[in-house]
């Protein structure tokens, strides 16, 4: 995978000094959507894949709107919605701190006479 990276780079430097002419135009601009065209078809199966709940479509929505209208860093939208769904999956503590049935503590009682 490093023979793209090596590539490019000779190619942004020719690309940067022929910027105007209408053939280099045109070519990165048939790359940019080429390559957005790749990303899209990767993306599709990994969203049919993870987004099998409410609770993920959900997140998957909301960080889509708050990308598409917002001006917030996305490491903060993925930390946010992040610790949302880990709170969307936690199980409730209920009455008893997360156990189904209240302690047992006659078992426990120290006889201080034998001691």
């Amino acid at each position: 995978m490093i023979t793209p990276a090596l590539l490019i780079i000779p190619l942004v430097h020719f690309a940067g000094r022929k910027m105007e002419h209408p053939r280099v135009k045109g070519v990165l601009q048939t790359v940019v959507v080429a390559s957005a065209g790749l990303l899209l078809a990767a993306a599709i199966p990994l969203a049919r894949d993870a987004l099998t709940d409410p609770v993920t479509i959900a997140i998957a929505v909301v960080s889509l709107v708050v990308l598409l209208t917002t001006t917030i860093d996305t490491l903060w939208i993925i930390l946010a919605l992040g610790v949302g769904g880990r709170r969307a999956y936690e199980p409730p503590l209920g009455p008893f701190g997360g156990l189904s049935t209240p302690p047992d503590f006659q078992g426990s009682k120290i006889d201080v006479r034998n001691s």
